[in-house]
């Protein structure tokens, strides 16, 4: 969709290192922004998914697991993020 956009990130296989990303993006994303003297507020939902190290994987797959994840997010947790692990 037009408010959606992917980042790849290479040889990040630690969910934990992955959910630090996704919490820095959505803190960047939530502090308030000014266009022509107008208050903007945001906020981004963000679905990721990471493999096992070493593991092969197809670029759809990595693609469809993220948007998966983050239609499990805007669900059930906006302003979120949700990293599904492919095993």
């Amino acid at each position: 969709g037009g408010d959606e956009f992917v980042i790849a990130v290479p040889n990040m296989h630690d969910k934990s290192d992955v959910d630090v990303l996704c919490h820095r993006i959505i803190d960047a994303f939530a502090r308030p922004f000014e266009i022509h003297g107008m208050r903007i507020n945001t906020s981004i939902s963000l679905g990721a998914a990471i493999t096992r190290r070493g593991r092969s994987f197809d670029v759809d797959e990595l693609i469809d697991s993220a948007d998966r994840a983050l239609r499990e997010c805007k669900a059930q947790c906006r302003g979120a993020a949700r990293v599904q692990e492919i095993s």
